[in-house]
């Protein structure tokens, strides 16, 4: 048990906070509950690991696009032609892994240098 009759306050993330408990004597659990809102209020919560794992990501060379698309975990290749730019685009376990090409040249040649094994997908 707790006495608290002065607010509660501290700093988190460079945050000032102060809180203000309504009871005089407050258990443990009350005080983490009401903590838990005030940052459930201030959206103080750490960002979540798997937000960051959900986001594809892009490859600015040929050499790593092709070594990504020869990993184990590779599962498919998909090309996507637009007007202006070829994206090559390869699904392994745990991201999307995308490379922009804007010659149409070294796109073809890159099309014809993905591994055998995997499958391609023209969009």
């Amino acid at each position: 048990m707790v006495k608290r009759s002065e607010p509660l306050k501290g700093s988190i993330n460079g945050r000032d906070i102060e809180v203000e408990l309504q009871a005089h004597v407050l258990s443990t659990n009350s005080i983490c509950s009401q903590l838990t809102r005030v940052f459930n209020f201030f959206q103080l919560r750490p960002p979540s690991p798997s937000n960051s794992s959900e986001m594809p990501k892009q490859i600015h060379e040929i050499k790593d696009f092709l070594l990504t698309a020869r990993r184990k975990d590779a599962r498919s290749v998909k090309i996507k032609r637009s007007k202006d730019v070829v994206k090559f685009k390869v699904r392994c376990s745990k991201y999307l892994y995308t490379l922009c090409v804007f010659d149409k040249e070294k796109a073809d040649k890159l099309k014809q240098s993905l591994p055998p094994g995997l499958s391609v997908q023209d969009l």
